[in-house]
């Protein structure tokens, strides 16, 4: 996969194709070692960014089930009753 940062092997500055560019056998052995490094690297941080946004939604889950026990109890009555605005305003 050739990416901006990890262009294949017989790429020139110039932005030749890839796919239409002659590398030897070395090359592309060379771009493969690099590019596996590269998505080692990337499973890591996607790993850690999957972990936080599953406790971030887990938290998020466990308030939405507190607030939804509260309000099947009728304990947010006096909250409710305070910030209701009537239909005049």
């Amino acid at each position: 996969m050739t990416t901006p940062n990890n262009p294949g092997p017989g790429s020139s500055a110039a932005g030749s194709d890839p796919v239409v560019a002659q590398a030897s056998p070395g090359a592309w052995g060379a771009w493969i070692q690099r590019t596996g490094t590269l998505r080692r690297a990337s499973v890591g941080q996607v790993g850690l960014l999957m972990l936080l946004v599953f406790g971030a939604a887990a938290m998020a889950l466990s308030l939405l089930l507190y607030l939804a026990d509260d309000v099947l109890e009728r304990e947010t009555q006096q909250f409710d009753s305070m910030a209701y605005w009537p239909a005049s305003c």
